[in-house]
Parts: structure tokens; C-alpha cells; sequence
């Protein structure tokens, strides 16, 4: 007797559910797991295209930093140079750190500068450039997963230009 009325009690609450009805109903349709299959790949677009968006935005700003940090070592290493009376005319693409490790002239010239991953750079520099003219220093900065690279030039007049250009690469 107290059996059935704590059952009838936990029925009237909710705990307890009719089973007969649960045992007719046995799982989903058709219709409502085309429905789930949908939504969960709707979810799957966004969240991979917002992953691609993040990725290329932070590789962005890897090749910013790193043109901070190549123009701050540049300068000091013609600051170097030019006090010890010497000149330098190069041009260099430059894919990996052994590449100035190994170049004593990339050593002198960049000391302290480290390469990030997956990012290639154009140097140019022309140490007898005095004047507007003339580029005395020339990076391009172009990290692999970016969809831009940035150009920046600085003249013999100390005067500075950069340039953020879109790549037409796969993703982008």
C-alpha cells in the first residue's frame, strides 16, 4: 500500500513516466535527426571559418611584430656598420633563422633578430643611400597562413613608407 501510493506520488510529480508509452516510442524519426544532422553542420561551417579568420589575423600580426623587430634591428645594425666605416649593397631572401646565423653579414646586420616560423623575408639595403631618392633599406614580410604581406621602405632621408598588400593564395 505505501509502495503503490510513493509511486503514485512520484508519477504526479514527474519523476516517475507512464512506460507503456516510452515502449510504443522506441526513436527518433527521420525527419528529426535530418534536423540535428543540419544544425550540428551549420554549427561546423561557422566555427571553421571563424577558426580560418582567427588564423589568418594572427599570422597578420606575427608579420607586424616582425617588421617592428626587423626595422629596430636593421637600424642598429647600420648604425654598426656605418660607424665602423664600412658599406654594404645586398638583397636577400631570407626563410629560416640558420640562413643569418650562418651569413656574417645577416649576423652583423640583424643581430638579435630572430625569424618567426613560417615567415620569408625580402631584405634589401643599400648602406650609400644619402638622399629621398634612393631606398637605403627595403623589407617584405610575408608570413605563410596570412592573406597579406606588408612592404615597408625607408629612404636615405630617414623618411618611412609601409604598405599592407592583399596575396592571392588559397583561402584568402
Amino acid at each position: 500500500m505505501c509502495k503503490n501510493a510513493i509511486l503514485i506520488l512520484l508519477e504526479k510529480i514527474g519523476i516517475i513516466f507512464d512506460y507503456q508509452y516510452y515502449k510504443m516510442k522506441r526513436g527518433f524519426s527521420l525527419v528529426e535527426l535530418i534536423i540535428v544532422i543540419a544544425i550540428i553542420s551549420a554549427l561546423g561551417l561557422l566555427s571553421v571559418s571563424s577558426y580560418y579568420r582567427a588564423k589568418h589575423v594572427a599570422a597578420f600580426s606575427i608579420s607586424q611584430a616582425t617588421v617592428r623587430q626587423i626595422k629596430t634591428a636593421l637600424s642598429l645594425g647600420l648604425v654598426q656598420l656605418l660607424e665602423g666605416g664600412g658599406s654594404i649593397n645586398l638583397v636577400e631572401i631570407i626563410t629560416n633563422q640558420s640562413q643569418i646565423q650562418n651569413s656574417p653579414t645577416l649576423r652583423e646586420l640583424l643581430w638579435g633578430f630572430m625569424l618567426p616560423n613560417r615567415v620569408t623575408l625580402t631584405l634589401q639595403v643599400d648602406s650609400s643611400c644619402d638622399s629621398q631618392s634612393c631606398t637605403l633599406a627595403g623589407v617584405v614580410v610575408d608570413h605563410a597562413n596570412a592573406c597579406k604581406l606588408i612592404q615597408t621602405i625607408q629612404y636615405g632621408d630617414g623618411s618611412e613608407y609601409s604598405i599592407s598588400i592583399p596575396k592571392n593564395s588559397p583561402g584568402c
